[in-house]
């Protein structure tokens, strides 16, 4: 179960104090009263409350929207002010996504690190911290993070991918081959991962089997040689 952080408590607090003497006051004024107003409360705070919570993912969407479109000085600001209303975890890994697309690698994995202490169990954040690692090529730290990933989501299939991009880098061949098999089996439509295969089977002299995978991986990205320096 995730914490709940002191600023949302003060928040339930308040609203439960206000409901008190509200209906504190209906008594006071007639008791008779108090019963028909318990009703009308129960038929609108459902809605209030259906609407804060649709307030606060559209919050969400539009911050990842301005993150996604290289908006990241928008985000920045709305991930601050979700800050102070909630401190929540999913609030760091949206700052730490728009730390981490302006090159503030200290700054990003630290508000991971925070998701984390929130809630122990993001995935989203242990993998986060796997690209920040793996792009800073901190590569063993990238396989801890993403191993953690698999441990709480046998699924990710992107965490099989940055397992095996981080063997690969440190020269672990067949512990990269196979997650990225892995990676293949979740998701068969993985460009990276088949284009990495068929620079791992070219090092193997295995050329039919890397050229298959090549071909495989243009057809399904026909940019995917400029998103990869093979070593």
């Amino acid at each position: 179960m995730k914490k709940i952080n002191k600023i949302t408590c003060f928040y339930i607090i308040i609203f439960i104090i206000a409901i008190l003497i509200k209906y504190s006051l209906v008594a006071i004024v007639n008791p008779d009263f108090i019963i028909r107003e318990i009703i009308k409360d129960l038929k609108t705070y459902p809605f209030i409350i259906i609407g804060i919570i649709f307030l606060y993912f559209l919050y969400i969407k539009i911050g990842d929207f301005f993150l996604f479109e290289e908006q990241s000085f928008i985000a920045e600001k709305y991930y601050k002010i979700f800050f102070f209303l909630f401190k929540k975890d999913i609030t760091y890994i949206g700052q730490g996504m728009s730390d981490f697309k302006k090159g503030k690698y200290d700054d990003s994995v630290d508000c991971f690190k925070k998701a984390i202490n929130i809630n122990p169990n993001n995935k989203e954040a242990y993998l986060c911290l796997s690209i920040v690692y793996a792009s800073i090529k901190e590569h063993n730290m990238a396989i801890k993070n993403a191993e953690k990933v698999i441990e709480l989501d046998p699924e990710m299939n992107d965490a099989y991918f940055l397992l095996g991009i981080s063997y690969l880098q440190i020269g672990e061949d067949d512990l990269a081959v196979k997650n990225l098999e892995n990676t293949l089996h979740i998701n068969p439509k993985h460009a990276g991962a088949y284009y990495n295969l068929g620079f791992l089977f070219k090092k193997k002299n295995l050329i039919s089997k890397a050229e298959e995978y090549f071909l495989k991986a243009r057809e399904l990205d026909p940019i995917i040689d400029s998103k990869y320096t093979l070593i």
